[in-house]
């Protein structure tokens, strides 16, 4: 199979634009409702000569315009492309009024929006193909949660950066889980987790956990352009669900039975997750495959070019 070429850096800029008329004739935006008939923004990018599905989930503060670039290459692998803003994120339903605020009141609300996504838009849609995931950082802990407890729903995941378990930097991890229900119960689940970042308009690239500057530049426009797209400081609930969910993934009892093939691609330069813990989940699943890309940052799909290329290489030939 011809995979497509991967975009460089100094082409960027002229290259992003032209995908972007490309793909218009293709995409649809719609409210789609979520497994509580809320609301869930979501993109669809179809035509009749696709041979396969595949779901986007994107990770923590993201949104569904982060991914243009990733969606071409995919729907140039001729695959019928599905994403949507994860409830609390970007024009998604929010259960909490201050947009800076990313809440969920369970982890398994996302499974449950995966799952009415796949049931109503990508069977509808894509009809009997076979469906695919790609998930980065927490959106790699929903694909965990959504292939243990849905065995034979998807054909084949890559995981990049998964969130089995955030970093805490040197906290031990029950601490806090009891910080942040200790701050649940006084101030409420719904109010600002006291040791979350804000949103920064003037961080600089050097800071970030990106490793291509252009992409990055392009990317952070759109956040400032965008109230939605600020989105930055977890909830006291939804820290304490993170820390959490390593315990619903690794011993979930349907870990063993998931017929899913997946492919884990692991930052070697990773400062938001926890790659031992990636490792362990490998071990645990059945027709695993890991990969760790030396030197790259948290944001694999954000990387320069050789890192880039490497990537998406081992993606393609996983998928084909």
């Amino acid at each position: 199979m011809c995979f497509p070429q991967i975009i460089k850096e100094d082409d960027y800029l002229t290259r992003i634009g032209e995908i972007l008329k490309s793909l218009k004739p293709y995409k649809t935006v719609e409210k789609v409702p979520g497994f509580d008939s809320e609301d869930l923004y979501l993109e669809r990018y179809v035509r009749p000569e696709n041979t396969a599905n595949i779901v986007i989930l994107h990770g923590f503060t993201e949104f569904s315009e982060k991914y243009t670039e990733m969606i071409w290459y995919f729907f140039s692998l001729k695959m019928n492309v599905f994403i949507y803003d994860q409830r609390g994120h970007g024009n998604s339903y929010r259960q909490v009024d201050n947009i800076k605020l990313i809440h969920v009141s369970s982890f398994y609300d996302y499974v449950k929006d995966l799952d009415s996504v796949i049931e109503n838009q990508v069977k509808v849609y894509g009809k009997d193909l076979p469906v695919y995931l790609f998930s980065h950082s927490m959106g790699g802990a929903i694909a965990a949660l959504y292939t243990a407890e849905y065995p034979n729903k998807i054909a084949k995941s890559v995981m990049s950066s998964p969130m089995i378990s955030p970093k805490t930097h040197n906290i031990p991890r029950k601490l806090v889980m009891w910080k942040a229900n200790k701050h649940g119960v006084r101030d409420g689940w719904e109010a600002k987790f006291p040791y979350a970042a804000e949103f920064n308009p003037d961080v600089s690239f050097e800071n970030t956990v990106d490793g291509s500057e252009v992409r990055f530049n392009t990317i952070f426009k759109l956040r400032l352009a965008t109230p939605q797209y600020q989105s930055s400081s977890a909830t006291n609930r939804w820290m304490w669900e993170a820390i959490n969910v390593q315990d619903l993934i690794l011993k979930h009892k349907n870990l063993k039975k998931a017929n899913t093939e997946v492919l884990i691609l692991t930052a070697g330069n990773e400062t938001v997750v926890k790659n031992k813990l990636q490792l362990k989940y490998a071990k645990k699943i059945n027709n695993c495959k890991q990969i760790t890309i030396d030197g790259a940052k948290h944001n694999l799909f954000i990387s320069s070019n050789e890192m880039l290329e490497s990537y998406y290489n081992n993606i393609f030939t996983f998928l084909s």
